[in-house]
């Protein structure tokens, strides 16, 4: 609908800039369907004109905004692009105040390989529907079957902004595009109820943990790099695991202080002994200090021979108390500490099951969530080879997966981003028994064996999976080993070092 009511209005626009001053009048078709033209106010802002023309648009916006856009094409590494520039001043008129809502094409991109028919989402808008969701703007994809092909801005409910141009660098340095700015109350009325209609993506994905209890923290902690990522510099894990600790007992207390249980500290941490109190007291005590001189996160007021009282202040100024966020937060799952997570994970790793939730909070398709390394690296302020052994780490533990996507374009140039699956957590004490229980039904060596092959598609920690491979040892013994030495020889980051191909190759061996 959108579509032929755009063409009309170029059509009808046209005619007047070329011919007339006048506005136009309600008026019929020869056929008896009804048409309807209004009274407006056109600029070209074609070619070059469009982009300073949105910009200033957005910047002058004052109550609300409606977006409908085909294609934004933009690469969070670049924040000095037209695009960026764009997105940044529609979250700025977020921020002031406007109302907005966006609405983004998504289709279903189906592919034909081997005469099967296989399918995946487009991801064209990827990094748009994330940058925007991120900053609490109502952001939607529409639905999978619909084919959102228009390019219209919609201000104050009257200016409109319309025509050929998606927000891409093409657009608006390469291509011939054509380009209005209307105003007109009745034809941005009208527009609206338009996109309206556009039926919006449902998501269908489902959150992979109980919200229950679970701890708020505000996105600042891994975004900005004063904060987690100097942590991970420093190498201070110990002084990491006490602030997260300190999240969690602060609770949802506004004032930011609380009494500190030292015993309860150490046993979260692994180091209590009832023997030596003082010992464990002063362990924790330095990385206090720490966090108060270095990091700037806490005001630490000790007593001797009593408990501490310890304030965390706000990440902006440390001369406020820390509040519990109520936006632009992630969660921490209370299972994070009712399984001794940090006891488990290297500061890496933990680092990056922080960003797994923090980007879980923007995916519209939870448990799943999609970025490429260099992305992720300038976002959260580590390197990409951090990135990689903190991931791996995750997946070994079998807390995350990780779906590379194959490389494409000339000499495979360009790779889309990974997929990134969120795995339900699991007390490691439970995955240790179900270990025992395989050693004792098919033997030790059985069990190392079928757990070293596990090992190489990064599922040794799987006991469904690992059982799986003593079960076709018995059978397969041959076949199983070829297909897991072919596997080996590939890439961490190949698509095809998986389970799921491994399986493939036995098959077919078995086959033959």
């Amino acid at each position: 609908m959108i579509n032929r009511r755009f063409f009309s209005v170029v059509c009808f626009f046209v005619f007047y800039i070329l011919f007339s001053n006048s506005g136009f009048s309600k008026t019929s078709s020869k056929e008896g369907i009804p048409q309807t033209s209004y009274q407006a106010k056109v600029v070209d802002i074609s070619g070059e004109k469009y982009y300073p023309s949105v910009l200033q648009q957005i910047g002058q916006a004052k109550e609300s905004i409606y977006m409908v856009m085909f294609l934004i094409s933009y690469e969070p590494n670049v924040q000095d692009s037209p695009v960026a520039i764009l997105l940044n001043e529609l979250i700025k008129a977020r921020q002031r105040g406007v109302d907005i809502t966006v609405i983004l094409d998504r289709n279903v991109d189906y592919k034909i390989k081997d005469y099967t028919k296989s399918f995946s989402l487009e991801r064209k808008n990827i990094w748009a529907f994330q940058k925007l969701k991120e900053a609490d703007i109502n952001v939607y994809y529409d639905d999978l079957y619909t084919y959102t092909h228009a390019k219209t801005l919609i201000i104050d409910k009257e200016s409109i902004i319309t025509g050929s141009a998606n927000w891409s660098r093409s657009a608006f340095q390469k291509n011939i595009e054509i380009n209005f700015l209307i105003r007109s109350k009745q034809l941005a009325e009208e527009l609206t109820k338009d996109v309206n209609k556009i039926k919006k993506f449902k998501a269908s994905g489902i959150f992979p943990f109980s919200k229950k209890n679970a701890i708020r923290i505000s996105r600042a902690f891994i975004d900005d790099p004063s904060f987690a990522s100097l942590m991970m510099t420093n190498h201070s894990k110990r002084a990491f695991d006490i602030y997260l600790f300190l999240l969690k007992e602060l609770g949802s207390n506004d004032q930011g202080k609380i009494i500190l249980d030292y015993e309860k500290l150490a046993h979260s941490l692994g180091v209590y002994s009832e023997k030596n109190r003082t010992g464990y007291r002063r362990k924790i005590n330095r990385e206090l200090r720490k966090l108060q001189k270095t990091f700037s996160l806490i005001r630490f007021e000790p007593h001797h021979s009593k408990e501490a009282v310890i304030t965390l202040l706000n990440y902006n100024d440390p001369e406020k108390p820390y509040a519990v966020p109520q936006k632009n937060f992630f969660i921490i799952p209370a299972s994070y500490w009712e399984y001794g997570l940090q006891k488990h994970l290297s500061l890496r790793a933990q680092f990056c099951y922080l960003i797994n939730l923090f980007m879980l909070s923007v995916s519209d398709i939870p448990p799943v969530w999609s970025s490429g390394r260099g992305s992720l690296s300038k976002r959260f302020h580590i390197d990409k080879w951090t990135i990689s052994k903190g991931m791996g780490e995750l997946r070994r533990h079998n807390l995350i997966d990780i779906k590379y996507m194959s490389p494409v374009g000339e000499i495979y140039s360009y790779s889309f981003p990974n997929h990134y699956v969120f795995l339900p957590l699991y007390d490691p004490e439970k995955l240790e028994k179900h270990m025992i229980k395989l050693q004792k039904t098919y033997g030790i060596k059985k069990l190392r064996k079928a757990r070293k092959y596990a090992a190489i598609v990064f599922k040794e920690n799987d006991p469904i999976v690992v059982k799986e491979i003593i079960l076709m040892m018995n059978v397969y013994s041959e076949p199983v080993k070829k297909a897991f030495n072919i596997v080996n020889k590939k890439r961490i980051s190949n698509p095809k070092r998986s389970y799921a191909y491994v399986r493939g190759i036995i098959d077919n061996l078995t086959k033959k």
